[in-house]
């Protein structure tokens, strides 16, 4: 490790480019990504997959290896569970959002001529896309194509004169009807010589507060309000965009997101995806059909690179086709020696502590359990630390956070499979042939070994992952027992 690394512990995921104990695993991901490989990085919870992906995320905004011409896209699975919303997100990430400038007259001409070309200049300096009727080829104007480009609007904008325009109203009633919305600029102050069907539309938006209406007097006012208001609502016109793709199935999401990656050929993505297995337990009736759907879209792509990770294994025997051009990485545990490191270095400890052992022997080296540990190691000084300080900080930790109960880490798991966990503890560390003998469950087995990742092999010996939680369903089945294994433990301490 680079003495010069400043560490950080959390209890949260950590926001940090250089995460202690990875710079092996982060240099590996640094050299597939440069070389656009599509990634899986596959492990246990709480072993630090997010804390990876955040490292990424900021060696990016650091200048590191990673190539500087991706921009960087964070999708969290546990936050968003639907495959419309992950479609939806990474669409309104990834695209440049559209506002639709409602067609009356030409740029330079008619009675709002100068408005438009100014409203086209203003919107593309705010980062946003101005769509203009008068810009498309002749032969695809007409309501259809006003609806369609409506629709797939991030807002409206509404520039109303004096005159009367058909369009207009059209394209008024298309964007109440798909909610998109509205930003109107009413030139003038005096409505007297308007149509009265401009007159019926600023009632209809005054009355029934439709959206943001301003009037401007010059064109250095419409500039200013435009622009205002843009920078003001943009991500709040994102937000709704998402929202509104609720009502949307996957493949209209997905092709909207897909359709705009493709036509966008002088950007590079790098599509972080964090915790997939979600979208499965939170879309389950969709995936099956989500999958392939996933993989044909993404074949097509030429600049756009996936980084995926997994505490379940999705990615694997009937999934497994629908990844084959990923880059499998496991992420494993920390090594007794790195372990032994981060106590070090985060508690000034002697190398020659004889509880190092001890406390590595108790926690275990789960990246997460660690920092559990450590926060509480704090209190103590070294001295005066001793068996009874160490059994007390495994029962305090295991008594106040239900992150360790098998239920709160594992919520998907049913009846059998986490009475099965719960028994097995009890004879752990023990070969397959040694639980499968006790307890005939080979299948549950293979699950939470090879899908689920809460039991790992060593040796022959399977344990779980966590030690903390291995500690914590023995304390909640039997007390005694507990006590009795941490007494074991400390007998030659």
């Amino acid at each position: 490790m680079d003495k010069t690394t400043k560490l950080r512990i959390s209890l949260m995921p950590l926001d940090d480019p250089n995460p202690f104990g990875r710079d092996d695993t982060l240099h590996e991901i640094e050299r597939c990504i440069s070389n656009y490989e599509n990634l899986i990085l596959l492990g246990a919870r709480r072993i630090g997959k997010t804390s990876l992906l955040n490292a990424i995320r900021k060696r990016k905004e650091e200048g590191y290896k990673i190539e500087r011409e991706y921009e960087v896209i964070f999708y969290d699975c546990e936050e968003h569970r639907k495959i419309n919303q992950f479609f939806a997100k990474l669409f309104v990430s990834t695209t440049v959002p559209k506002i639709f400038v409602s067609s009356i007259g030409k740029k330079s001409k008619g009675e709002l001529g100068e408005e438009r070309e100014v409203a086209e200049k203003t919107i593309k300096g705010q980062g946003c896309e101005p769509f203009l009727i008068e810009n498309i080829v002749e032969s695809d104007n007409g309501t259809k194509v006003e609806e369609k480009n409506i629709k797939n609007s991030f807002a409206f904008l509404l520039i109303l004169g004096k005159e009367k325009s058909d369009k207009v109203i059209d394209e008024y009633n298309f964007a109440i009807k798909y909610s998109i919305p509205i930003l109107c600029l009413i030139k003038g102050l005096d409505d007297k010589e308007r149509d009265h069907s401009i007159i019926n539309i600023i009632k209809d938006l005054e009355e029934n507060e439709r959206g943001i209406y301003k009037r401007y007097e010059n064109l250095g006012e419409f500039k200013k309000v435009l622009e205002t208001v843009i920078e003001d609502k943009k991500e709040e016109w994102k937000k709704k965009w998402i929202k509104r793709s609720e009502s949307d199935s996957f493949r209209d999401a997905g092709d909207s997101f897909f359709t705009s990656i493709e036509k966008q050929t002088n950007r590079r993505f790098l599509i972080l995806i964090d915790e997939f297995g979600e979208l499965k337990r939170g879309d389950k009736k969709n995936f099956d059909e989500f999958l392939p759907y996933f993989k044909t879209k993404r074949a097509g792509l030429k600049n756009c690179t996936f980084v995926i990770t997994g505490s379940e294994n999705v990615f694997m025997r009937s999934y497994a086709k629908y990844f084959g051009e990923f880059k499998r990485i496991k992420i494993e545990k920390f090594d007794i020696k790195t372990a032994k490191e981060l106590i070090i270095n985060e508690l000034g400890w002697d190398k020659q502590n004889i509880f190092l052992d001890k406390i590595i022997e108790i926690s275990g080296t789960l990246p997460k359990d660690l920092v559990y540990v450590i926060s509480e190691l704090r209190d103590w000084n070294e001295q005066n630390f001793g068996n009874n300080e160490a059994k007390n900080i495994i029962v305090k930790i295991i008594e106040k956070d239900s992150e360790f109960k098998i239920d709160k880490q594992y919520t998907f798991l049913d009846e059998n499979e986490k009475n099965f966990i719960k028994n097995i503890s009890e004879i752990i560390p023990a070969s397959k042939r040694e639980i499968l003998s006790k307890y005939h469950e080979e299948e549950i087995f293979e699950k939470i070994c090879d899908e689920y990742f809460i039991l790992d092999e060593k040796d022959g010996k399977y344990e779980f992952v966590s030690k903390l939680m291995w500690w914590k369903t023995i304390y909640d089945n039997d007390k005694e027992k507990f006590n009795k294994l941490l007494d074991n433990m400390f007998k030659n301490g």
